[in-house]
């Protein structure tokens, strides 16, 4: 999804940067070059104008509609309301990730890991053989933080190559 999300980023930061620059043109134009040049004119004072209005009105609401439906598609429908089985179908094997969590034991060391030793009863690979590993604690997909305690996470993937 990152890919997705960087997308609706860029095009946000395209549209909001084009009408910065239009903006900052048209205000250095009536600053410095109309009104600011002669010293003698002064800006004329419009007291209704509802074509001009209009304009502005459904060209902003269009513009911010196209790029708020752009985020919901991507954030709002693809990360909060699909489960994470539809979401990983993007590449293509169907599957959702699974997430094979360890912790340090009582000896606050954490045992060998060794991709080669994956299985499906063994989900990170841990060498049950290495002395730190007899302790450690196995989990898969749940996770605590415990509380007021500094953690580091350190992450590890298996890719798939196919």
């Amino acid at each position: 999804m990152a890919a997705d999300i960087d997308a609706v980023f860029g095009t946000v930061l395209v549209v909001c940067g084009i009408a910065f620059v239009v903006v900052q043109g048209i205000a250095w134009v009536l600053l410095f070059a109309r009104y600011g040049a002669k010293g003698n004119e002064s800006a004329s004072y419009w007291h209704d104008n509802p074509k001009a209005e209009a304009i502005l009105l459904i060209g902003t609401a269009v513009i911010l509609t196209v790029l708020v439906f752009m985020g919901q598609r991507v954030l709002g429908l693809d990360l909060f309301f699909r489960s994470a089985a539809e979401r990983s179908g993007r590449r293509g094997d169907g599957s959702a990730i699974q997430l094979g969590l360890s912790l340090s034991g009582v000896d606050g060391a954490f045992g060998r890991q060794d991709t080669s030793l994956i299985t499906s009863t063994n989900d990170i690979g841990l060498d049950r053989n290495d002395p730190p590993a007899k302790d450690d604690i196995v989990s898969l997909n749940n996770f605590h933080i415990p509380v007021n305690r500094p953690v580091v996470v350190r992450l590890r993937s298996k890719d798939r190559h196919s």
